[in-house]
């Protein structure tokens, strides 16, 4: 019973590391055409409006529409960089923190469980 509680969340984990790695190249990929994202138009306030409809249900989809639109939301040149940057800096720390979290869970798990087991005592 253990093991199916601790395998369920090394799932969520995969699934938050598989999501951490897509986001990271996403701002990778947009870092290598840094020129490109310099020419897009300053949106001041791109940063407060909803997600396209058709992204509602795709988080990782909004995800990338909300970073896109925050970096938008400052003038092309070395804030634009330092947004990107910032991003970059946000999911790290996000997922330490989470790592952090599931190695608290597993090892407060697994001394429960130990303790829970009968000892037995040789003679």
């Amino acid at each position: 019973r253990v093991r199916e509680r601790v395998c369920e969340r090394e799932k969520g984990n995969m699934v938050e590391v598989t999501s951490f790695i897509l986001r990271w190249l996403y701002l990778s990929k947009m870092i290598r055409n840094v020129a490109e994202i310099q020419t897009l138009p300053y949106q001041p306030h791109a940063h407060h409006y909803q997600p396209y409809q058709h992204f509602q249900h795709d988080p990782e989809a909004v995800w990338r529409d909300q970073s896109l639109r925050g970096i938008l939301s400052y003038p092309p040149g070395t804030q634009r960089l330092y947004a990107m940057d910032a991003l970059r800096i946000e999911l790290v720390q996000q997922l330490a923190r989470r790592l952090r979290e599931c190695d608290s869970i597993m090892k407060t798990t697994i001394l429960n469980s130990d303790s829970a087991e009968p000892k037995s005592t040789l003679n």
